[in-house]
């Protein structure tokens, strides 16, 4: 006879609502504890990395890199400002845009680069 909505089968508190064997629940908290435990080991490792680190030492290696790149930029503005000085011949820029058929801007750029010595500019685009 099939059970009417009085005649329900009652069910043990501890499994109500959930439906499961008592295996699989077992092997849910099996897998959530190891999880837990995973996560557990994983915070330790991050704790100790984050500890591992010297917070002065990391400060003055960013000031000294910024330092450097700082220097670097300034050493390329005045090379740039003092290239800039050098005159160029209009014959010679010319002759490098004619010969490597480079824009005017790039032909002036080979000749600074070279000190405005049109010989070592012409080994330098052929190397």
């Amino acid at each position: 006879m099939a059970p009417t909505n009085e005649e329900k089968p009652t069910q043990d508190p501890k499994k109500a609502g959930s439906g499961e064997d008592e295996e699989e629940v077992v092997d849910e908290k099996g897998a959530s504890g190891q999880a837990s435990k995973d996560m557990q080991n994983v915070s330790k490792y991050i704790a100790d990395f984050d500890s591992g680190v010297d917070k002065n030492k990391l400060d003055e290696i960013v000031s000294s890199l910024s330092a450097i790149n700082k220097k670097q930029k300034d050493e390329a503005a005045s090379k740039s400002k003092e290239q800039e000085k050098i005159a160029l011949p209009k014959e010679e820029i010319e002759l490098v845009m004619k010969e490597f058929d480079l824009s005017k801007p790039a032909a002036e750029k080979a000749l600074r680069d070279n000190a405005g010595d049109l010989e070592k500019t012409l080994k330098a685009l052929l190397a």
